[in-house]
């Protein structure tokens, strides 16, 4: 399963997708349960659900956000997302807060101000999927979107 993330361009920096959120092939039990990656891309499971070790990889999204040095990034997820499956399923995704893992300085500066240099921050997104059984949540594609907020001050 891999989500889609969409990065935009705002006002006071530049946001680069570089990875989307992939929770990769699981089997789902009749019980049901839940599948979490998190920012660090540890995977977990809990109830009927059993991640598989074949098939796509799993990680969590990854987006890079250029800004001033200056700029203190922070972060507002969005809602629950549900994802659709190809096989008519349905999943819901509860993103986890996203964390900066990483920062280093870039080669360009400030389009408005050349005298002011920017920084890469390495945002990580991951998440838990909610699993209600394998009846609601029957094998095949799933995919959707999810939301966060990124604030600069």
């Amino acid at each position: 399963m891999v989500l889609n993330s969409t990065a935009a361009n705002g006002q006071a920096g530049v946001i680069y997708r570089i990875q989307d959120l992939s929770f990769g092939a699981f089997y789902v039990g009749s019980a049901g349960g839940t599948l979490s990656i998190s920012n660090t891309g540890t995977l977990t499971s809990t109830g009927g659900v059993i991640p598989l070790n074949a098939g796509p990889a799993y990680f969590p999204a990854l987006f890079d956000i250029e800004a001033e040095t200056s700029a203190r990034i922070s972060f507002l997820k969005g809602p629950d997302a549900i994802l659709r499956g190809s096989n008519g399923g349905s999943i819901t995704l509860i993103p986890a807060d996203p964390k900066i893992i990483s920062r280093t300085n870039s080669q360009n500066s400030s389009p408005s101000n050349p005298h002011k240099k920017l920084r890469l921050s390495r945002v990580a997104v991951g998440g838990t999927l909610n699993l209600q059984s394998a009846a609601s949540s029957p094998g095949g594609k799933y995919s959707g979107d999810f939301s966060i907020i990124i604030f600069y001050e």
